[in-house]
């Protein structure tokens, strides 16, 4: 009876390390992207269109790469992968809180150093899914994956809270120092971890590799519909990129507003 215990996953040492770095890691995550929107915002003088091109920045790295990252994650050691990811997106957090401090940030920075980010975002995503069966006993794999989401929607509702206080207190800047430090949590724990090696064929990374995949989702119709209905709810309907608009302009309410009310909008999704 206790296998199935929903907390039962956190048994196992590497899977506690990997939960606990990523719930630190993407707190850190969300608040940057609570920042760079309030960035972008005052930097271009409350133009919406350039707020919106943030979500461009994001979204055509994860179009491009999205079907090479599975088979880059089927072909590479995933821990490694993760840590490559995760040293690239450290990175540009980076580079985001030196241009700032040093004055040199612009618009087109911003922009470029955020697709970098989810570029490296969108290649380390599918090792972070699949390397969960590694680390822990068939029978507690369904409470791990919950626990993944939940760790996942905690840092979605407190990263942009703590995001708009730390603005509010010593600028984006701070923001962005603090999300460099949040990626020493995941780095250090991916260095413990040892995940056992799974039964199965190792691919080569190829085209046939990712026509195979493709080829499996048209021929399920379960993947490919729910992929469709989440492709529109994301595109159409996700409207926090604007939200610091309405923060600064409308509610007159500041960043510590804005950290405020993005989690709401995003958990009523």
């Amino acid at each position: 009876m206790t296998t199935h215990l929903p907390l039962a996953a956190f048994r196992s040492r590497d899977f506690r390390l990997l939960w606990f770095g990523n719930i630190v890691s993407l707190t850190g995550t969300e608040m940057t992207r609570a920042a760079v929107s309030w960035h972008i915002l005052e930097l271009s003088g409350s133009d919406p269109l350039a707020l919106g091109a943030i979500g461009a920045a994001r979204l055509v790295p994860l179009v491009l790469l999205a079907i090479g990252s599975g088979v880059l994650a089927d072909a590479i050691d995933r821990r490694r992968l993760m840590i490559g990811a995760q040293i690239a997106m450290m990175l540009c957090s980076l580079a985001l809180a030196l241009t700032t401090n040093l004055g040199l940030v612009g618009l087109w920075l911003i922009y470029g150093v955020t697709a970098l980010a989810a570029a490296a975002h969108t290649l380390g995503l599918p090792a972070r899914q699949a390397i969960i069966p590694s680390l822990v006993p068939r029978e507690h794999l369904a409470g791990a994956l919950s626990l993944n989401i939940v760790a996942w929607q905690l840092a979605t509702i407190v990263g942009p809270t703590f995001g708009g206080l730390l603005i509010e207190a010593g600028g984006v800047g701070l923001v962005y120092w603090v999300d460099v430090v949040s990626f020493s949590a995941i780095l250090l724990a991916l260095l413990l971890m040892r995940p056992r090696p799974l039964i199965g064929e190792k691919r080569d990374i190829s085209l046939q590799a990712a026509i195979e995949g493709l080829r499996f989702v048209w021929r399920t119709p379960l993947i490919w519909s729910t992929m469709l209905l989440d492709f529109l709810a994301t595109f159409f309907s996700a409207a926090t990129t604007l939200l610091p608009i309405y923060a600064q302009s409308i509610l007159q309410v500041g960043p510590q507003g804005l950290g405020y009310s993005t989690p709401r909008h995003r958990s009523a999704r």
